[in-house]
C-alpha cells in the first residue's frame, strides 16, 4: 500500500479524499487546461460521475500489477495548488506516463516544475520505475518548457494523435529513463 502523503521540498502531495473531488474537477475543467488537453468539451462536475468513480477506485485499491493510474494532489502552505500523478503505470515494463494541472492562476509561480520534479521522485524512488513519459499537444508551450526544465528529452511527434475542436492535432512524447535522472539529480 503506498502511502497517504509525501513530502516534497515546497509541494506536499498526498492522495485525494472526497473533500478533493470538486477541486480535481475544477482544476482540469478550466477553459485554458481544456483548451491544451485531447479534450476541449467542459465536464460538468453533475455529469462527471466517471471521474469520481475513477478517484474513489485509486482511493480503496492497491497499485497491482497491471495499467493503473495514480492521482495525487499538490498543496503548497496548506493550499491546493494542483493536480499530478501517474498514468498506465506498467510494472511488468516498469515505465508510466506522467501528468501535471497547475490550479488556474497559479501557473507562473514554479508549481507546474515541482509537481513535476516530484512525481518524478516518486515513481522512480517509491515504484521502482525505470522510465518516465510524457505528451502534450504541439500547440501547448508552458508543457513544452515545463518538460525540458525538469530534464525530459523530447523523443518523437505523433501526428495528428487526438481529435480537439474540429481539427487533428499532433503530441508531442518525452521520457526520461531512471539512470538520466539520478544523474541529473546529483549535478544539484
Amino acid at each position: 500500500m503506498i502511502a497517504k502523503t509525501f513530502e516534497g521540498d515546497r509541494l506536499n502531495l498526498h492522495v485525494p479524499g472526497k473533500e478533493d473531488y470538486r477541486f480535481i474537477h475544477e482544476c482540469v475543467n478550466t477553459q485554458d487546461h481544456r483548451r491544451m488537453m485531447t479534450t476541449s468539451e467542459p465536464i460538468e462536475y453533475e455529469k462527471s460521475r466517471s471521474i469520481r468513480q475513477m478517484i474513489a477506485n485509486m482511493l480503496s485499491r492497491r497499485l497491482e500489477m497491471k495499467k493503473e493510474g495514480l492521482l495525487l494532489i499538490a498543496e503548497a502552505d496548506g493550499e491546493r495548488v494542483g493536480v499530478c500523478g501517474l498514468q498506465s503505470i506498467d510494472y511488468q515494463n516498469s515505465h508510466a506516463n506522467i501528468f501535471v494541472c497547475v490550479r488556474e492562476g497559479l501557473e507562473s509561480l514554479g508549481y507546474g516544475y515541482e509537481m513535476n520534479k516530484e512525481i518524478i521522485n516518486f515513481g522512480f524512488n517509491e515504484l521502482g520505475l525505470n522510465k518516465i513519459k510524457a505528451g502534450h499537444r504541439r500547440d501547448n508551450e508552458n508543457s513544452k518548457t515545463m518538460a525540458e526544465e525538469v530534464g525530459l528529452e523530447r523523443k518523437c511527434i505523433r501526428e495528428q494523435e487526438c481529435y480537439v475542436d474540429g481539427e487533428y492535432r499532433d503530441i508531442v512524447m518525452y521520457e526520461i529513463l531512471r539512470e538520466e535522472w539520478d544523474r541529473s539529480q546529483e549535478k544539484i
